[in-house]
């Protein structure tokens, strides 16, 4: 039942719905595309968003719903007036419109799937040999706070010098312990840096990405997903006939990284993107050889960085935990080294003081 008291859609206050993060979105569009599926689409609007009514873009879906019940939108006009639907989706829907909503939603739910799915693979690639070397370095910690003093004391209470080999293996150990806790500080300082003050600076993002697109193996892998995703959105925009900038600048949201969305949003028209470094080189050649139909071009382009992702994926995914693994019990052994050339010292000076 409609509710009367509703005089205008934008009166629906959708701020008061906890921020819905890109895998809360993927479900909220996708449950919406199976509702719509079914046909009602006020029906589907108002179950959406009742299933995300604690989040925004449930809220937004209420907001939605009270547009259509003014009777003077249509549901491709109330879903494109919606901020807090991402505006990929948006102009997606404002202007293909040979692809039905629902498709239009799922896909773009399917995208974002794919994007974390992508970020899963990393992490899960990378957690066995980052679990080996964190618990070596524990195990370098416990040497050089525990083991090695008490090698010092023992040759003190000896009256003993302490031997060169033993002396080495106590000063590395120092240096070890400095560095441990200089790294660590590093670490949990960069790391609290980039969850609340970083995070909220689209330049620190920026940069943070164009760093991590270096990385051996991982580097690659999500920049080329990026481009997948930022060629995709941009060859069905194109397609369907939307203007070259709004195309961009949904493209640019779509990819995800800070550095797509500015990269999108700087470009005037798509032959901008022949000098856009941000894009492979093999890309930005193709966007400038002037060939026409460069929405097919960006399909086909988007098709095969998403297969080159995959591949420098697989290829990360099959060296991660071997290398990590090996760096771990290498540094194991170093570890039970030292601990155990000491040894070899005391025995003399322990004979000496009993003799």
């Amino acid at each position: 039942m409609t509710d009367s008291s509703v005089t205008n859609p934008y009166e629906v206050d959708i701020l008061r719905g906890r921020r819905a993060g890109d895998e809360v979105v993927a479900k909220a569009l996708d449950t919406l595309a199976t509702l719509l599926a079914g046909g009602d689409e006020r029906a589907a609007l108002e179950a959406a968003a009742s299933r995300f009514q604690s989040y925004d873009i449930g809220r937004s879906f209420a907001r939605a719903t009270a547009g259509l019940d003014l009777g003077t939108m249509t549901l491709r006009e109330v879903l494109a007036a919606e901020p807090v639907i991402p505006e990929s989706v948006r102009r997606l829907v404002e202007y293909d419109l040979n692809t039905p909503v629902e498709n239009i939603l799922a896909r773009a739910a399917q995208r974002i799937t794919e994007h974390r799915t992508l970020q899963r693979r990393l992490w899960t690639s990378s957690l066995p040999g980052f679990v080996a070397f964190t618990a070596a370095a524990a195990l370098v910690w416990v040497d050089a706070t525990y083991i090695i003093p008490e090698y010092v004391n023992t040759f003190a209470n000896l009256n003993a010098d302490v031997p060169p080999l033993a002396s080495t293996v106590v000063d590395a150990a120092s240096v070890a312990q400095v560095v441990a806790v200089w790294a660590l500080g590093a670490v949990v300082a960069a790391v609290l840096f980039l969850a609340t003050f970083g995070r909220a600076v689209p330049a620190v993002r920026a940069a943070v990405e164009r760093a991590s697109f270096l990385i051996p193996g991982v580097g690659p892998a999500i920049k080329l997903a990026a481009v997948s995703r930022f060629l995709e959105v941009l060859g069905d925009l194109l397609a369907a006939g939307a203007p070259e900038r709004e195309a961009l600048r949904a493209a640019g949201e779509a990819a995800g990284p800070e550095t797509f969305r500015r990269a999108g949003n700087a470009a005037e028209s798509v032959a901008d993107l022949a000098s856009v470094k941000l894009l492979p080189e093999s890309a930005r050649f193709l966007f400038n050889a002037n060939a026409g139909a460069v929405d097919q071009i960006a399909r086909r382009s988007a098709q095969k960085y998403l297969a080159a992702s995959n591949e420098q994926l697989d290829v990360f995914s099959r060296v991660a935990e071997p290398f990590g693994s090996v760096a771990a019990y290498t540094l194991a052994v170093v570890v039970v080294l030292a601990s155990v050339a000491p040894l070899f010292a005391i025995a003399p000076a322990l004979a000496a003081f009993t003799g």
